[in-house]
């Protein structure tokens, strides 16, 4: 197996981020991880971007994206119902 082909395409590969929505506009999309090491990220929107469910402030989402020239790039987005929200 050669490592040096392998980096390349690690590069591209889709990785997730899971949180807490903070920050939603036309073109970039900002989600906090909370708790004991909090951690925020700021995605930029991919133009085919598909989202399931409700993206809005403090919503539980995961974000799947990639790195592209030094940018994270949101592809795909998919919010977790908020609590509560269920039909009783």
């Amino acid at each position: 197996a050669t490592k040096s082909s392998g980096a390349a395409s690690r590069r591209n590969e889709s990785r997730q981020f899971t949180g807490y929505v903070a920050a939603n506009d036309a073109k970039s999309l900002t989600v906090e991880k909370r708790g004991k090491q909090p951690r925020t990220m700021v995605f930029t929107k991919h133009a085919e971007m598909k989202t399931t469910g409700e993206i809005e402030r403090n919503a539980r989402v995961t974000v799947y994206y990639r790195d592209e020239g030094g940018q994270t790039v949101a592809h795909r987005v998919v919010a977790k119902p908020l609590k509560g929200s269920g039909g009783r």
